[in-house]
């Protein structure tokens, strides 16, 4: 399914704004992620690599890792905040 999207986007053009609870995911299909925590922003990071991204490539680990550890502070703050059920993941992806 990730290729398909990913190949449509390359192919059409067009701004496409998704919704995952899968971090590996997000960081692999977007070119910005927002992660929301109670309808607040807890982070937006772009992610700048360039296409194809495969899982398990060492920067998709380090953007994920980030991701993750975001997180984690906010958990051990006593936020509700677990990695990452329940979370929604807002990615975006613009090829104009």
């Amino acid at each position: 399914m990730q290729a398909l999207l990913e190949r449509i986007w390359r192919d059409q053009r067009f701004t496409a704004v998704l919704v995952t609870h899968d971090v590996a995911e997000a960081v692999v299909l977007a070119d910005r992620v927002v992660v929301l925590d109670m309808g607040r922003i807890a982070l937006d990071l772009a992610i700048p690599l360039p296409r194809p991204r495969r899982h398990g490539a060492p920067e998709i680990a380090r953007l994920e890792a980030r991701i993750l550890a975001n997180s984690s502070a906010r958990r051990r703050r006593g936020h509700q905040y677990m990695a990452m059920p329940g979370k929604r993941i807002i990615t975006a992806s613009a090829r104009i």
